[in-house]
């Protein structure tokens, strides 16, 4: 009889072991193929192992190499990579036909070509926006140019109306002055009217012309102001930053809608 002692440290070195090593069960859609494991033919009490195996393939921590072969079908390749000691890891093979392997090799190459076709369509639209905005850009900086040179134009004209108010509000007082000094030499009102008249007319054109020049030159002011501020197109928009998403490139179709005068988006997302 064997010792139970024996039997006890063998089951624990069995434990030990177990844990050193890497546990995989595989799942195959095929029956009958032969599971090569690094380059060696599995074998389980002194048969070859085949598919459907309900067993564990024992393997070294680190990178592993299986090939499932099976006559009529197309050699199946798992990677097994980076794996710690004790991982229990389960995988799902699937062997297919010559024929299987063609059809679904025109069916990736479609896929493919369809994918290439839209992403280049993309850039060609992209390519048009971006040119569009870019001559959206240019023309708001020439528009505010346009706006401080009109400003400088306004404040200018403003200032020579209130320099003509001022000349009208000096030449009014003139007037007055010689009025009040051919008052106080006796010079009858008949004689003074024409002098008067004259007064009243050049301050009513001075407050008059004085009003406008200021308003003319605040207005200048303003427009100046908003000619100096930033133009209201941006370099980055929110259709910039759908372009360059994962959500964009996975999910969600968006393109440029240009029209003579407008610019929309299209957005299309499966569901």
């Amino acid at each position: 009889k064997i010792n139970p002692a024996y039997i006890t440290e063998s089951k624990k070195q069995i434990e030990t072991l177990k844990k050193s090593l890497v546990a995989l069960t595989v799942k195959t859609n095929v029956p009958g193929a032969e599971i090569v494991v690094n380059g060696e033919v599995l074998r389980s009490g002194g048969k070859t192992v085949k598919t459907p195996y309900e067993g564990i393939i024992w393997l070294k921590p680190g990178f592993s190499a299986l090939v499932f072969t099976k006559k009529g079908y197309v050699n199946k390749e798992l990677l097994i990579d980076k794996a710690k000691s004790g991982a229990v890891i389960t995988k799902q093979v699937k062997l297919l036909t010559p024929k299987q392997m063609i059809e679904k090799s025109k069916i990736y190459m479609a896929s493919q070509k369809a994918k290439q076709e839209q992403e280049q369509q993309r850039l060609i639209l992209f390519r048009k926006y971006q040119l569009q905005r870019s001559e959206m850009e240019y023309k708001a900086k020439i528009r505010k140019k346009s706006m401080r040179f009109f400003g400088y134009a306004t404040i200018g004209g403003g200032v020579a109306l209130l320099a003509v108010g001022g000349l009208l509000g000096w030449s009014s007082q003139s007037t007055a002055d010689r009025m009040e000094e051919r008052a106080k030499s006796g010079v009858d009102w008949t004689s003074i009217k024409a002098d008067y008249d004259r007064f009243e007319r050049q301050r009513n054109i001075c407050f008059f012309v004085t009003g406008i020049g200021t308003t003319v030159l605040l207005g200048g002011l303003l427009i100046t102001y908003f000619g100096f501020l930033e133009p209201t197109v941006k370099t980055k928009t929110p259709f910039d930053y759908l372009f360059s998403s994962s959500l964009f490139k996975r999910k969600v179709r968006v393109s440029p809608i240009l029209g003579t005068n407008s610019l929309g988006l299209n957005l299309e997302m499966p569901f």
